[in-house]
């Protein structure tokens, strides 16, 4: 039996306005473009060995509550007990899973035995993997990371772009500028073999050598 989370309260009221709005931002997109709860129906059997009410015991957490904790521990790198403590601390955080302020939080142990259940349902892979292909068909890309520098993009459509040419024209230019510095005049490794040199600083150096040669001569005679 599924648990009834508590509806908001007047403590959630007076909070609204607090909070981090970059995180704000980042759960509300999340919400808008994956499906959770149809993430949670496809994996709903991971419980169905408890659905008898006459069975007694505590009824489990909302599978959509539990879904969208461990996409945060996915995309926060955060230990179980991390994402305790993250639920317990963070507002974003609880307003995003469902968790009013006057409701408990999900023990460390309640995640580890919810991924245990859904490995032995088949499931162990599979949420990621939904999570993911949904996220890349409405081309959006996460960047997981710590709770400072998750984010969202918008997926690269391969369109041409003028100054991301120019931009790779002037590093290639930068980098034989680099290379012709660096060169000591001996044959590189991609004209090895070659009668005379081919890299452009080998032929600059030496050219260098003949004047030089030229004009000791010249002071000789």
């Amino acid at each position: 039996m599924e648990r009834k989370l508590a509806e908001p309260t007047f403590t959630d009221a007076l909070m609204l306005d607090y909070g981090s709005p970059r995180m704000a931002a980042f759960f509300a997109e999340m919400d808008a473009v994956v499906p959770w709860a149809d993430l949670a129906a496809s994996i709903a059997d991971v419980f169905d060995d408890d659905s008898d009410s006459d069975k007694g015991g505590r009824p489990h957490w909302p599978v959509v509550l539990m879904v969208k904790c461990l996409m945060l521990q996915k995309w926060f790198g955060l230990s179980d007990p991390g994402l305790e403590e993250m639920l317990r601390d963070r507002l974003s955080f609880r307003r995003f899973v469902g968790l009013s302020m006057d409701e408990q939080t999900p023990d460390e142990t309640t995640f580890v035995r919810f991924r245990g259940r859904l490995v032995a349902r088949g499931h162990g892979s599979t949420l990621f993997d939904a999570v993911r292909r949904v996220l890349e068909q409405r081309g959006v890309i996460v960047n997981a990371g710590t709770l400072v520098d998750a984010s969202v993009q918008q997926a690269s459509r391969g369109r041409w772009s003028r100054a991301a040419d120019e931009g790779a024209e002037l590093h290639t230019r930068r980098t034989r500028r680099r290379a012709t510095r660096a060169c000591t005049g001996e044959p590189c490794s991609a004209s090895r073999g070659t009668s005379p040199p081919t890299c452009a600083g080998s032929r600059a150096t030496t050219a260098s050598t003949r004047r030089r040669r030229t004009r000791a001569g010249t002071s000789r005679n």
